[in-house]
């Protein structure tokens, strides 16, 4: 589901078992988008790059779990078994990137864009191009702990499959800003 509202608030759901035949397997967060996830479960879906189609001269694949252009937060969530898929789609003239295979747990963009992971896991995400669990081209994310004891975020057991790529747990690329406090 495409966000084009300026806030959307989500509280205990599932968001499991999805496909998308471009970017967002579970969810697409657009533009200026403002979503909140608390207690959700983002998990089981795929972002299957096969049907891919231009936009703004790039594809617009990636994020198994979610893809995000807005504002995304989620506080005591998990993002799990999400997997990127690339299809066989032709690279149009002019089109400066068509490898978008990028974050099997979520893919996040947009210099104004942001991310913000509060006691959420990233676990047992795949995908072909970088980031197997994140993966963030000039957007914020931030990724912390409300627990200073006992850190209860982690990223974990994700994977890239594919060679001569980037960033198993987290890849950053662009002017991406990262902060992490309090993860393993």
């Amino acid at each position: 589901a495409k966000a084009k509202m300026r806030l959307v608030e989500i509280v205990n759901v599932d968001i499991k078992n999805n496909t998308s035949d471009t970017g967002g397997g579970g969810f697409f967060s657009s533009y200026q988008s403002e979503v909140t996830l608390t207690n959700v479960e983002i998990s089981g879906n795929t972002a299957n790059t096969q049907g891919s189609t231009v936009n703004n001269d790039n594809f617009t694949n990636g994020g198994g779990g979610f893809y995000s252009r807005g504002s995304v937060t989620l506080i005591d969530s998990v993002i799990k078994d999400n997997v990127v898929v690339p299809g066989n789609q032709t690279p149009a003239a002019g089109i400066r990137h068509n490898n978008r295979f990028d974050g099997g747990g979520f893919w996040a963009e947009n210099k104004y864009g942001r991310v913000e992971l509060i006691d959420t896991d990233v676990t047992g995400n795949t995908a072909q191009g970088n980031g197997g669990g994140i993966a963030v081209n000039d957007a914020e994310l931030i990724i912390r702990s409300t627990d200073s004891v006992n850190d209860k975020v982690q990223i974990t057991g994700n994977k890239i499959t594919s060679d001569a790529r980037h960033g198993g747990g987290i890849y950053a690329e662009g002017e991406a800003r990262v902060t992490l406090t309090g993860v393993n």
